[in-house]
């Protein structure tokens, strides 16, 4: 049972997640016109990957579920890094392709 400063910290952390999630959203709906929000994405994913690593590899010992908790988070943005890297060569290619023939 959380205590109330525990419910307020957890609800916190879920605005932090909502505000986290505004460029995926418009990267989603049109990467190409938004490529700022998609390469943000990227960068944000980047960070949290490079993030949870650090945390894993420096977490003191004796910490049962804490390990596999996180290494389930770095193969999840793991995963959403090569699909937004993904995404991002497409859109890359798709408006140079574009460019070059209009030209």
């Amino acid at each position: 049972m959380l205590g109330s400063a525990g419910l307020v910290a957890m609800i916190s952390i879920g605005i932090l997640f909502l505000m986290w999630c505004v460029p995926y959203v418009f990267a989603a709906v049109h990467p190409i016109r938004y490529r700022i929000s998609l390469i943000e994405a990227c960068i944000m994913q980047s960070v949290g990957l490079i993030g949870e690593a650090i945390l894993l590899w420096n977490l003191p010992s004796g910490l049962d579920m804490t390990p596999a908790s996180i290494q389930r988070f770095i193969i999840f943005d793991g995963v959403g890094l090569i699909l937004l890297l993904t995404a991002l060569f497409l859109t890359i290619h798709m408006k140079t392709g574009n460019r070059s023939s209009s030209v």
